[in-house]
């Protein structure tokens, strides 16, 4: 696997220009005694060191990036605190339906505030690996449920399942906001 192009032709002096991209990566393979799908991560990092894609026409306000694919992550985030909510809530709690009650509290307690905090902080400039991101969600998803839950003692609400699950749902929908909106900001133009 390359990463980075860190692939060294042996012979970079090909000449490429005119041929197609199964062409190309059939050439550099040959020229170079390499397999073939070396060949095409090493054209795969030529091209996107060299070109980048851009959307032509992207929102202007937040509005327009609110209800745009851009904004899919906080829809997804909405959805699942739909879910996450009725399932804990209205759904009867037998043994099918109880799984996802038991699935949707462990990512909300566990998973989504952490991640969204990073994420909200971070957006554009993801520098830490999927292991090193997800221990990071862990501890501060375990921070934020904590802090939820002493916020809920100190406010004399009520320490049971609804309350901390209904207290983490607007501590995450409002992180996953904060996030939307860092989004748009880094939207280039």
């Amino acid at each position: 696997m390359v990463e980075d192009n860190e692939l060294k032709l042996a012979n970079p002096a090909i000449n490429i220009e005119g041929l197609t991209l199964k062409e190309s990566i059939k050439e550099i393979a040959s020229h170079n005694e390499i397999v073939k799908d070396d060949a095409a991560e090493y054209v795969y990092w030529e091209i996107k060191k060299k070109y980048r894609l851009r959307d032509l026409s992207p929102p202007k306000t937040y509005f327009q990036y609110f209800i745009s694919l851009y904004n899919a992550e906080l829809w997804a985030i909405f959805l699942f605190a739909f879910i996450t909510y009725t399932s804990i809530n209205f759904l009867p709690q037998n043994y099918p339906i109880v799984i996802v009650r038991y699935i949707c509290t462990f990512l909300l307690l566990l998973i989504l505030p952490g991640k969204l905090l990073i994420d909200a902080l971070t957006e554009g400039s993801n520098k830490a690996d999927l292991p090193e991101r997800l221990a990071l969600s862990l501890i501060l998803s375990f921070l934020l449920s904590a802090l939820v839950g002493f916020a809920l003692i100190l406010a004399n609400l009520g320490f049971n399942l609804t309350t901390i699950v209904s207290g983490t749902l607007i501590l995450t929908t409002g992180l996953a906001v904060a996030k939307s909106v860092r989004g748009y900001t880094k939207l280039e133009p």
